[in-house]
């Protein structure tokens, strides 16, 4: 009997809530919708947000080099009254040979592009100008296999009016920056003629370029060239790398520390996560008669675009959430206003508040799922237009998103139902009957 008398009291209760849902449908409908609206945002901005860092960190990488390899005792170039000031102290290079090892780190698929630099003053119609050698598309054998690499590939961001020089070239070529191509009216296709170390050679020029830096007032042609002019065959000055890095942790930052003053438990995690100070720490591994160098206004700059993007997503996400709440909220309070006449027969027949906070709280959570449903299925849809519109890459779908997108749109609904629930408690069905 008691079996029987359960199984009809249940049966009684879903019946209440189908029929809710029947005569309710517009409200239940405007509530549903605020609910997909705002969980289709929240998993939408999460999923861009988790999975487009790295994009937006290669986007990045467009505008250059973050790491720079210079030799121990070794200063970065530093030019005063267009004299390279830094070569007054005693020159120590790098080997050519081991540039391939940059590909041999553990983080060797966060390594994008890298170019060795060599360069040397050289005289031109009277003046002294920089002439860097560096790669420009240049095959280079790595343990993985071959890798094309080079200031092309390092710089994108550099505008170049004709042709970047080839490296394979037969003719010696140059690229001549902007500033100087203005001072001297240069043209595409002539042919100049520099003295270096008192060896003159003519240069036929390919192209103008432009990158409102340094650059602007050099000269670029090929290593081997440098090389051979300075008779320093099988070295360079310095190496840019491009990495695809993580924005320090803080934790790290605070610590001030060597790596190897930290525990082994720090220094994995460390070292196993692509911050630009593990990546960098693991190149100077394979380079130890080298220093290793984080370009910092690149890396900060890197970092703060990165979180700032990733912030504004969480807050359009939480908003989102916030809004959706507080129309759930406002929809359950005119259903329990709209709905005043049954809950107070229901309780002047006997129902405790609890059967009656039951009911609500199960057509909430009815609600909530197919919020969550519906809102996801969008949402992931969303994130991939964002992606490809936004970004121009695919958006790849953490399943981790789904399960706590459920949760947070029940999370939603039950924050939303608290206010109509207090409101329900405080009703007496003796002035609901009698108002009626």
């Amino acid at each position: 009997m008691d079996v029987q008398h359960d199984g009809g009291r249940f049966n009684m209760f879903f019946r209440i809530v189908a029929q809710s849902f029947r005569r309710q449908r517009r409200r239940k409908a405007i509530a549903t919708s605020a609910l997909v609206l705002g969980t289709s945002v929240a998993v939408a901005m999460t999923t861009v947000a988790l999975d487009i860092g790295d994009k937006i960190n290669r986007e990045l990488k467009a505008f250059g080099a973050n790491l720079v390899i210079i030799p121990k005792g070794r200063t970065l170039p530093l030019e005063v009254g267009g004299e390279d000031v830094s070569r007054l102290g005693r020159e120590t290079f790098l080997p050519e040979h081991r540039i391939p090892k940059i590909k041999d780190i553990f983080w060797r698929n966060n390594i994008l592009a890298f170019a060795p630099l060599l360069d040397t003053p050289a005289t031109f119609r009277g003046r002294t100008v920089t002439l860097v050698g560096t790669w420009f598309s240049r095959p280079v054998q790595c343990s993985g296999g071959t890798v094309v690499t080079g200031m092309r590939h390092l710089a994108p961001y550099w505008h170049v009016d004709g042709a970047w020089i080839e490296d394979d070239a037969q003719r010696p070529q140059v690229m001549v920056g902007r500033s100087l191509a203005e001072a001297f009216h240069f043209r595409l296709g002539e042919t100049m003629t520099i003295e270096v170390g008192g060896k003159r050679i003519s240069l036929l020029i390919t192209g103008i370029v432009t990158t409102g830096g340094a650059e602007d007032d050099q000269l670029f042609t090929t290593l081997d060239l440098v090389q051979e002019l300075t008779h320093r065959h099988g070295q360079v000055a310095r190496i840019l790398v491009s990495a695809l890095t993580t924005p320090e942790d803080k934790i790290y930052e605070r610590l001030g520390r060597s790596p190897r003053e930290l525990s082994p438990e720090e220094f994995e995690n460390w070292y196993c996560t692509p911050f630009v100070s593990s990546i960098a720490f693991q190149l100077n591994e394979v380079f130890p008669t080298a220093q290793v160098k984080p370009i910092r206004r690149v890396v900060e700059s890197e970092g703060r675009i990165l979180n700032k993007v990733k912030l504004m997503m969480m807050i359009i996400a939480a908003l989102a959430l916030i809004a959706a709440t507080l129309a759930v909220m406002s929809t359950m309070m005119a259903m329990v206003l709209e709905r005043r006449p049954e809950i107070g027969l229901m309780k002047a027949m006997g129902s405790s508040d609890g059967s009656v906070v039951r009911l609500f709280l199960a057509e909430a959570f009815i609600i909530g799922l197919m919020g969550a449903v519906i809102g996801s299925g969008i949402g992931v849809a969303l994130a991939e237009m964002i992606g490809q519109v936004v970004f121009g890459v695919h958006v790849r779908l953490h399943l981790l998103v789904l399960p706590v997108s459920f949760i947070t749109a029940e999370l939603v609904t039950l924050v939303g139902c608290a206010a109509p629930v207090r409101m329900l408690l405080r009703l007496r069905p003796v002035d609901i009957l009698r108002s009626a």
